[in-house]
């Protein structure tokens, strides 16, 4: 029987990374060897106010955006060759449904391109532009998996001009992922240089069977020095995390860790829990998420959320979502989906958020 933080994860967050495993296919094409080519994407729109205080002299007070919320499309497909061993690809792009553009300047296909060959003996091996395994654990360790004011990505991943948490992305890698093994699954991951900053590689193992999910890994990239505040051309930044999930009768509880760690730098800190309660065709979810670095004074930040999300059908989700972040006068945060167009905040601010939005998947 499918748990319901493995259905909640096929339902959104699946449509939102793992491309075919989801309630609806908006065009496929099925040979009858078992090869297959599918067309699948997620749209989420939201109405966002949010409310600034604290530093924010050169901030104004309110603000009103309409956003996007990790809206994207995919292809991927697969082909049977036979005794086991299948190739497969995947193509993902990222839009914002607000304004029709691309979520990245430089690339079509940004958030994952690769081909694989896969064995039910031996596992898979892919190569591309992947997600990191950081990814898949934090989306199944996340209650709002990976999406609106309260995902875990604030705080805890290296997004945007923050250079601390664990990286979403590797190019130019090479991806191993083992058989599952009485529930589980390992990943190995490298990262050639191509000419950039460096190497980076990562490692994943994941528990995931009846109604308990848990993941650990460790992942190493090179990142610029200067977004680190160090005087150098490229630095090593390297993360360590685990994260769980348990299915009860009424409620389903998560949580993350994780330690940052840049050299030249202290060390970071960060957490995220939550829990989700299902009533009917509704769920109410709330967390909390903290970061800090403890050498570094005024660097704390701390995001609370609260959502409610109703589904009209398998595919179709209504949802209000509130949030509230405090800055540390070292922090300047956002939240999102809002801080898309909000851009930097000062230091030290408070955000005040409300969300309400719809989401489809096909």
């Amino acid at each position: 029987m499918k748990s319901r933080v493995n259905h909640r994860w096929s339902g959104y967050a699946a449509a939102l990374l793992m491309a075919g495993i989801m309630p609806g296919v908006a065009c496929a094409q099925s040979a009858g060897d078992g090869s297959s080519v599918i067309l699948y994407g997620i749209i989420d729109a939201s109405v966002n106010f949010q409310h600034y205080s604290g530093q924010g002299a050169a901030k104004s007070a309110n603000g009103t955006y309409l956003s996007s919320d990790t809206s994207l499309f995919g292809i991927k497909g697969t082909e049977n060759l036979g005794g086991g061993l299948s190739a497969y690809f995947k193509l993902e792009n990222g839009f914002n449904i607000n304004n029709g553009a691309q979520t990245s300047a430089t690339a079509f296909f940004n958030r994952e391109s690769y081909v694989g060959l896969s064995s039910t003996t031996y596992g898979s091996l892919q190569l591309g532009s992947q997600f990191a395994p950081t990814v898949w654990i934090s989306g199944k360790t996340d209650v709002f998996a990976r999406r609106g004011t309260g995902s875990i990505f604030t705080l805890l991943q290296n997004l945007g001009s923050n250079p601390r948490g664990f990286p979403s992305i590797y190019n130019n890698a090479v991806q191993y992922i083992t058989p599952s093994f009485h529930g589980f699954t390992g990943r190995a991951m490298y990262a050639f240089a191509n000419g950039g900053l460096g190497s980076s590689n990562a490692f994943s193992v994941e528990y995931n069977a009846h109604k308990l999910y848990a993941g650990a890994y460790y992942t190493r990239a090179r990142i610029a020095g200067d977004a680190a505040g160090l005087p150098v051309s490229s630095v090593s930044s390297r993360s360590y995390g685990l994260g769980a999930s348990y299915e009860f009768s009424l409620l389903t509880l998560y949580g993350h860790l994780e330690r940052n760690m840049i050299e030249g730098t202290s060390t970071m800190f960060g957490y995220d829990v939550g829990v989700d309660v299902p009533i009917g065709a509704a769920d109410i979810r709330g967390s909390v998420a903290h970061r800090d670095v403890p050498g570094s004074a005024q660097s704390a930040a701390t995001l609370y959320a609260l959502a409610y999300f109703y589904s009209l059908s398998k595919r179709t989700t209504v949802y209000t979502q509130l949030g509230y972040l405090k800055n540390g006068l070292k922090t300047n945060f956002g939240i999102w989906p809002a801080s898309q167009s909000a851009g930097s905040l000062p230091f030290g601010d408070a955000v005040y958020a409300v969300q309400i939005g719809i989401r489809h998947l096909f």
